[in-house]
């Protein structure tokens, strides 16, 4: 499935925000193109870079998302220590072919207002 472009045009940077990664989706998407989205936390390793490639065997575009969630982190667990590589995860994924490297900002990901209730029982 994967086209014939070339993945060294990539429209990837460190500055991208939310809004420039949904037009340039949204542009790809209206041209037929089939995009695969990798979620992370940054921290790039090997899981990580096989995602990206079975992403664009599959895909005619990537996007990776580099995004440190502090609503993932429990209170005995240390966000201030957890390793920030913003511009080594953005040169890795583009390596393994992302075409996007979205480096997510907290107000992107939970906008003011934001909130979820779940209720589990059981």
């Amino acid at each position: 499935m994967r086209s014939s472009f070339k993945t060294n045009n990539m429209a990837s940077s460190p500055a991208t925000d939310l809004s420039s990664t949904q037009a340039q989706v949204r542009s790809w998407r209206r041209a037929g193109e089939r995009v695969g989205f990798v979620p992370t936390m940054g921290a790039l390793h090997e899981g990580h870079l096989s995602l990206i490639r079975a992403a664009r065997a599959h895909c005619d575009r990537v996007v990776v998302s580099v995004y440190v969630n502090e609503k993932q982190f429990g209170a005995n667990e240390d966000l201030g220590t957890y390793p920030r590589q913003p511009e080594t995860d953005r040169q890795l994924a583009e390596a393994e072919g992302a075409d996007q490297v979205w480096l997510a900002k907290g107000e992107e990901v939970y906008p003011p207002g934001f909130s979820v209730a779940i209720n589990m029982q059981g």
